[in-house]
């Protein structure tokens, strides 16, 4: 039977055996399906928090928006730029979780930690809207020995220009 902890007033948490190659989909089925996870480009849906600021997707980043980021102390938020660094020095080039926790010195542990709350960070960063994730990612095979399935991130290559340039400010 599964062992349920609550952590909150708000939450309810079960744990679930889950095969390690499907963790990986398995969170992101997750923070799709629950509040402020949606895939950027997704419909806008009412967050039960009753947040009514607009979505900006990740083709609505600004210089300024990567400057927000920057300036964030969260380890979350910390871990995001090491991820924009790397994956903005060869933009439209997927990387394998696997490669970019090494790129990026993070545990896998780490880097999904980050991921994890990067939600959180995008959606406080500005006061005005909610900003969606500007990495997009996918699912595709792993040549990693005994994983079937790894999730693979890049930037596009308008968003590594805009990330180059609030580093260089």
């Amino acid at each position: 039977m599964p062992q349920s902890t609550d952590t909150n007033q708000n939450a309810h948490f079960i744990s679930v055996p889950v095969p390690a190659h499907l963790v990986t989909s398995v969170m992101r089925f997750i923070a799709e399906h629950s509040e402020g996870g949606a895939r950027p480009d997704e419909a806008e849906e009412d967050t039960p928090s009753g947040d009514q600021r607009p979505r900006l997707t990740w083709r609505e980043w600004t210089a300024d928006d990567f400057g927000l980021l920057l300036s964030d102390p969260r380890p979350s938020a910390r871990r995001i730029v090491k991820v924009l660094d790397v994956l903005s020095a060869t933009p439209d080039t997927e990387l394998s979780t696997t490669n970019l926790a090494e790129a990026t010195d993070l545990s896998r542990g780490e880097l999904r930690g980050g991921f994890s709350g990067f939600t959180r960070v995008c959606k406080s960063l500005r006061t005005d809207a909610r900003l969606d994730w500007p990495i997009l990612w996918s699912s595709g095979p792993s040549n990693q020995d005994g994983q079937d399935q790894e999730t693979f991130y890049h930037v596009p290559a308008v968003v590594a220009t805009l990330w180059q340039q609030a580093r260089a400010r």
